[in-house]
């Protein structure tokens, strides 16, 4: 992996915590109860994508 591929994947890694925290910050200001839900399953489908793909970046900043 090319030093701007792990770059580029670090920032991407970023990307999506950011976005995770923040959707996650808008279930605090959340009163109904079923757009909580909503707002919850997007967040943990977010977490559960980017546990399932950050192992590349991972192992490539090891064999780097």
């Amino acid at each position: 992996m090319t030093t701007t591929q792990l770059i580029g994947d670090l920032v991407a890694r970023a990307v999506v915590i950011a976005v995770f925290l923040t959707i996650s910050g808008l279930m605090q200001w959340t009163q109904h109860r079923y757009i909580a839900t909503i707002i919850e399953l997007m967040t943990q489908s977010l977490l559960i994508a980017f546990y399932c793909y950050e192992y590349k970046t991972a192992a490539a900043c090891i064999d780097t």
